[in-house]
C-alpha cells in the first residue's frame, strides 16, 4: 500500500495541506520544526486507515484548534494497482466513505479492509518509532523488549506468555503448598472445617434446653388464651346489657320509621316540595307558549319580503357579469368610432404622399405601378447594389483621368525626351500602384485593387518611356479607350436593373443617382406599411362595433328585457336593471336569513315548551301514582315519607356522635342476636360476673409475664448458633476446598500449556524474525555486528549479537553502548514489521527522528537502509533536520515541508 496523496482540511493544528497531485513515491521525508505537526500528520494517516478513535468530537484529542471539524482525504495504491479515495470527517458522530473507481461504499468508522489484518493498537506501537521510544530503552529490561517484539509482536494489549505462566503458578502456590509458609487458601478452610466440628458438639447440647423452653412456653399459652377467652365472655355480657341495650333500641325505632319511609328509589329523583315544582312548571310552560306565537307572528314580514323577486330578475342576476362587461365595452365604443374616422382621415394623407413619392420615381402615374411588387423588394440588396453601382463608378471615372494623364506624359516625353522623368520617379509611381493593387487584394475590394492596377500600370510605362528614352526607341501608343473600370460600371447597372425588374424606374435615377432611387424604394414602402396598418386597424375597430350591438341585442332577448334603439341608452337601461334587481336579491336574502333566524328561535321555544310539558307530565304520574290514582293523595303520602326519613336519619345521627364507635357497636349487635342471646336484664348473673371479671384479669396479667420470660429465654438460646448454620457452613467451605483444589490443578496445567505453546511459537518465528534483524543491523553497523542471537537457556530471556572482534556472542545491555542497542532495536522492528503483513498489504512505516543520535557514518548506513526498505513499503521519516532531509532526498525521496508553530 501506497499513500500517493494527503489532503488535510482541519486535524489538530494541521490546516489546509495538500501534498499535490505528483504521487509521494516509496520514501517520504516529513521536514519540520518540533512541534511543528509531524506527530499529527502520522495519527492522521492512522485515522485515514482505522478511523476516529474515541469516536466522540468533544473526546477526541486531535479536534481542530481552530474549531469546527476533524476532516480530510488521502489517495491510496495498491499491491494489485487498485486506487483508492478515502474520506473520513468526524461530525457528531464520525462518517466514512471509500471511492473505488466509479463505485463509492459508505465506511462509518470502520477499518479500510485493506488494512484489517493489522490491528490499530499493533499499527500505532510496531509501525510507528519515535526517538522517545529508542530513549526509552536504557531503563526496560530485554527480556521484556524479546516479549514484545517476539511474542506479542508490538500489542501494548497483550501479555507475554512467560509472565502470565509465572503469575498462574504463583496463584495455584496461593491456594496450596506443601509446607506452612506464606498465605494458603485451601489449608485455612481445611482448618476452619475442623473448628466447626468442635463448635457442632457443643450447639447440640443448648439447642435441647432449647426445646425444652418451647414446649414449657406453649403450655402457658394454652392457659392464657383460656383465661383470655372466660374473662372477654364476661366482659361482653356485662357490657351488653350496660351499653348495648340502648343502642339496640334506638336502632330498633329508627329501623321502624325507615320501614314507614318505605323504599328510598320509590322518593329518588322527586323534589323536596313536588306541589311546588309542578305549579312552577306550568307557569314556564304558559310563558313557553306565549313567546312562540309572539315569534309566528314576527315571522310573517320577513315572509313577505323573502318573495319580493320580480319576474326576469333570476335571468338578469344569472347574466349580471356579461351586463357589465358589455356595458362597458359600449361606453368605449365612442372612442372606437372616434378612432375609426382618425385612421381614415389618415389613410387618405398616406395615399397622398404615396402618390407624391411615386410621382419622382416612376415613369407612369401610382395606379398603374405594381404595389405588392415594390413592398416585396429586398431592401438591403438594393441598397448594396446601388452603392456598387456608384463606387464603380467613380473608379471608372479615375481610371479615365489616368489614362488620359498617361497618355498626355507619354507624349510629352516624345517631344522632350532629355527633359523626361528620371528613374526614380517611375520607380516610385510604381511602387505606389503595387501597393494599392496588394491592399485591394487583401481587402478584397475590387475598386481598390482595380485603382492599384491602373497606377502600377502607369508606373510601368514611365519606366518603359525612360528605358526607351536610353535606347532612343519610340513612345508606345495611347491605351484604349474602354477599360475594365467601364465594364465593372455596365455589370453593377445591369445587377440594380434586374433587382428593379419590371418596375418603370426613372432611367435617369439609374444612370446619376442611384443612392436616391434606393432611398425612395424605402420611403414608399415604409408608407405602404403604415398604410397596410392603419386600414387593418379600422377594419378592426368597426367589426368590434358591429359585434358590440348584436351581443347588446342577444342579451336583451335573453334577459327578456325592452330596450331603447341607441346601444350607449340600451346599455345604461339593462345595467340599471340589473343593479335593481341585484338589490332586490340582496333584500330578499336578508329576508331569509332574518326568517331563518326567527325559526331557529321556535324551533328552540318549542323544544323548550315540550321539555317543560313533559317534565310535568313525569312528574305528576310518578305523584299521582303514589297516591293511587289521586294526586293530593301522592302528594300527601310523599311528604309523610320523607318526614319518617327524616326521623330515622336523625336517630342514626345522634347515635353516630354519642358513640363514634357505632359501626363496631352495631356488628357486636348483630353477633349478639345471631348467637340467638337473651336481651332480658338478669340482674343475679350480671352481679357474678362483675365479681369474676377482677380475678380473671389478674390471671391474665400473671400468664403473660411468665409467658414474656420464657419467650426472652428462646430468644436468647436462638441467638446463638444453631445445628442447620453450622451444618450449612461446613458445607459450603467443603464445596470451597473442593472448588480451589481444581481451581490449583487447573492452574498448574495452563502453566505448563502457555509454556509449551510459548516455547513452540519462538521456536517456529525467532529463526527467521532474528536472521532479518541480524542482515538489517548488519547493514547499519557496516558489518561489525552480523548476527542477532537469542539464549539458548529457558530462563534467559535477553538478546545477544555477535561481533568480529568479540570471541563470544555480546548481550545487549550496559557496557554496549546506548546508540548500538536502538540500532539492534530498529533492526528487530524492522524484522516484526516484515513478519507481521506478510501476505496481506504493506502497511507504511513511520520514523520519527529515530537516526538523531547516532554517529554520522552509522547514519549515513541507516538512511541507506531505511531507502531500502522503501521498496518494499512505503516510508515516512519525520525529521527537523534539513541535513537528514537532504540525504535522504540524494535517495530519491520526496520532501514535504510542514510550517513551524505559531
Amino acid at each position: 500500500m501506497h499513500v500517493d496523496r494527503i489532503r488535510v482540511e482541519a486535524f489538530g493544528r494541521l490546516h489546509d495541506i495538500d501534498t499535490g497531485s505528483a504521487p509521494l513515491g516509496d520514501l517520504v521525508v516529513v521536514l519540520g520544526p518540533n512541534e511543528g505537526g509531524k506527530s499529527t500528520l502520522f495519527q492522521f494517516l492512522a485515522t485515514i486507515l482505522y478511523g476516529f478513535y474515541p469516536a466522540s468530537r468533544e473526546a477526541h484529542p486531535y479536534t481542530p484548534w481552530g474549531g469546527g471539524e476533524a476532516a480530510g482525504i488521502a489517495d491510496l495504491r495498491l499491491a494489485d494497482g487498485d486506487r483508492l479515495e478515502v474520506h473520513r470527517r468526524l461530525l457528531a458522530t464520525p462518517t466514512g466513505m471509500l471511492v473505488r473507481g466509479d463505485a463509492t461504499e459508505d465506511l462509518r468508522n470502520r477499518t479500510l479492509p485493506c488494512a484489517e489484518h493489522v490491528p490499530l493498537a499493533v499499527f500505532r506501537q510496531v509501525y510507528a518509532i519515535s526517538l522517545s521510544e529508542l530513549a526509552g530503552l536504557t531503563g526496560e529490561s530485554w527480556a521484556r523488549i524479546q516479549d514484545r517484539l517476539i511474542a506479542g509482536l508490538g500489542a501494548v494489549d497483550l501479555r507475554p506468555a512467560r509472565i502470565v505462566a509465572d503469575e498462574l503458578e504463583a496463584e495455584a502456590a496461593e491456594l496450596w503448598r506443601p509446607h506452612r509458609r506464606g498465605n494458603q487458601k485451601l489449608r485455612q478452610l481445611r482448618e476452619r472445617l475442623r473448628e466447626l466440628d468442635v463448635r457442632r458438639r457443643h450447639v447440640a447440647d443448648a439447642d435441647r434446653v432449647l426445646r425444652d423452653k418451647v414446649r414449657e412456653r406453649e403450655r402457658e399459652q394454652a392457659e392464657l388464651e383460656r383465661a383470655r377467652a372466660e374473662r372477654e365472655s364476661f366482659e361482653v355480657y356485662v357490657e351488653r346489657f350496660r351499653a348495648l341495650v340502648p343502642v339496640r333500641t334506638a336502632l330498633l325505632r329508627a329501623r321502624a320509621l325507615e320501614d314507614e319511609a318505605g323504599a328510598a328509589e320509590d322518593l329518588a329523583g322527586l323534589p323536596d316540595n313536588p306541589g311546588a315544582r309542578l305549579a312552577e312548571l306550568d307557569a314556564r310552560a304558559a310563558e313557553q307558549g306565549a313567546r312562540l306565537a309572539e315569534l309566528t307572528k314576527d315571522a310573517e314580514s320577513p315572509k313577505r319580503r323573502s318573495e319580493g323577486l320580480r319576474p326576469g330578475d333570476d335571468k338578469l342576476l344569472a347574466r349580471r357579469a356579461e351586463v357589465e362587461r358589455v356595458t362597458a365595452r359600449v361606453q368605449a365604443a365612442g372612442w372606437m368610432r372616434s378612432r375609426a374616422g382618425q385612421l381614415e382621415q389618415e389613410l387618405r394623407e398616406l395615399a397622398g404622399r404615396v402618390e407624391t413619392e411615386a410621382a419622382e420615381l416612376f415613369d407612369v402615374p401610382w395606379e398603374r405601378v405594381d404595389a405588392e411588387r415594390v413592398r416585396a423588394l429586398p431592401t438591403a440588396p438594393l441598397r448594396a447594389r446601388a452603392r456598387e453601382l456608384e463606387d464603380t463608378r467613380f473608379h471608372a471615372a479615375a481610371q479615365r483621368d489616368a489614362a488620359r494623364r498617361a497618355t498626355e506624359e507619354a507624349a510629352r516625353l516624345a517631344v522632350a525626351r532629355d527633359s523626361g522623368p528620371s528613374w526614380g520617379g517611375a520607380l516610385a509611381v510604381a511602387v505606389v500602384g503595387a501597393i494599392l493593387l496588394a491592399a485591394g487584394v487583401a481587402t478584397e475590394r475590387g475598386p481598390l485593387s482595380l485603382l492599384g492596377a491602373l497606377v502600377l500600370g502607369a508606373g510601368a510605362m514611365l519606366l518603359g518611356a525612360v528605358l526607351r528614352r536610353a535606347r532612343g526607341a519610340p513612345a508606345p501608343p495611347p491605351p484604349p479607350d474602354r477599360g475594365p473600370a467601364q465594364e465593372l460600371e455596365a455589370q453593377a447597372r445591369r445587377a440594380l436593373a434586374e433587382l428593379l425588374g419590371e418596375l418603370p424606374v426613372r432611367e435617369a435615377l439609374l444612370d446619376t443617382a442611384p443612392a436616391q432611387l434606393a432611398g425612395a424604394v424605402e420611403r414608399i414602402q415604409l408608407l405602404l406599411r403604415d398604410r397596410r396598418d392603419r386600414a387593418d386597424e379600422m377594419t378592426r375597430l368597426r367589426t368590434d362595433t358591429a359585434t358590440l350591438a348584436d351581443e347588446l341585442t342577444g342579451l336583451a332577448a335573453a334577459c327578456e328585457t325592452e330596450l331603447p334603439a341607441d346601444p350607449v341608452a340600451a346599455a345604461h337601461v339593462l345595467a340599471s336593471a340589473a343593479v335593481e334587481a341585484g338589490r332586490r336579491q340582496a333584500a330578499a336574502e336578508r329576508a331569509r336569513e332574518e326568517l331563518a333566524r326567527l325559526e331557529r328561535m321556535r324551533a328552540r321555544e318549542e323544544e323548550g315548551l315540550a321539555g317543560l310539558r313533559a317534565d310535568a307530565a313525569r312528574l305528576r304520574a310518578r305523584v299521582t301514582a303514589l297516591g293511587g290514582g289521586d294526586e293530593k293523595e301522592g302528594l300527601s303520602r310523599c311528604r309523610a315519607r320523607r318526614e319518617a326519613a327524616a326521623h330515622a336519619a336523625r336517630i342514626v345521627a345522634d347515635l353516630e356522635r354519642a358513640h363514634p364507635d357505632l359501626k363496631d357497636t352495631r356488628a357486636r349487635i348483630r353477633q349478639a342476636e345471631e348467637a340467638g342471646e337473651d336481651w332480658v336484664v338478669d340482674e343475679e348473673a350480671l352481679a357474678r360476673r362483675r365479681v369474676r371479671l377482677p380475678e380473671l384479669t389478674q390471671m391474665v396479667e400473671s400468664l403473660t409475664r411468665k409467658e414474656a420470660a420464657l419467650a426472652r429465654d428462646i430468644e436468647h438460646l436462638a441467638e446463638g448458633e444453631t445445628l442447620d448454620r453450622i451444618d450449612g457452613e461446613a458445607a459450603v467451605l467443603q464445596e470451597q476446598v473442593q472448588r480451589l483444589e481444581r481451581e490449583r490443578d487447573r492452574r498448574h496445567v495452563l502453566a505448563r500449556l502457555l509454556r509449551e505453546a510459548d516455547r513452540r511459537f519462538r521456536e517456529e518465528h525467532q529463526p527467521e524474525l532474528v536472521r532479518r534483524a541480524g542482515e538489517h543491523l548488519a547493514t547499519i553497523t557496516g558489518g561489525r555486528y552480523s548476527r542477532v542471537l537469542l539464549a539458548d537457556g529457558a530462563g534467559d530471556l535477553s538478546f545477544r549479537v555477535r561481533s568480529e572482534d568479540a570471541p563470544r556472542p555480546v548481550p545487549v545491555e550496559a557496557p554496549l553502548s546506548t546508540g548500538t542497542r536502538e540500532q539492534v532495536y530498529l533492526a528487530l522492528r524492522l524484522a516484526a514489521v516484515d513478519q507481521l503483513d506478510r501476505g496481506g498489504e504493506r502497511l507504511p512505516l513511520f520514523l520519527d527522528e529515530t537516526l538523531v543520535n547516532w554517529d554520522p557514518e552509522r547514519r549515513h548506513r541507516g538512511l541507506e537502509l531505511l531507502a531500502q526498505v522503501a521498496r518494499d513499503r512505503q516510508v515516512f521519516v519525520f525529521t527537523a533536520q534539513p541535513d537528514t532531509a537532504a540525504r535522504l532526498a540524494a535517495h530519491g525521496a520526496r520532501v514535504v515541508t510542514m510550517d513551524a508553530p505559531r
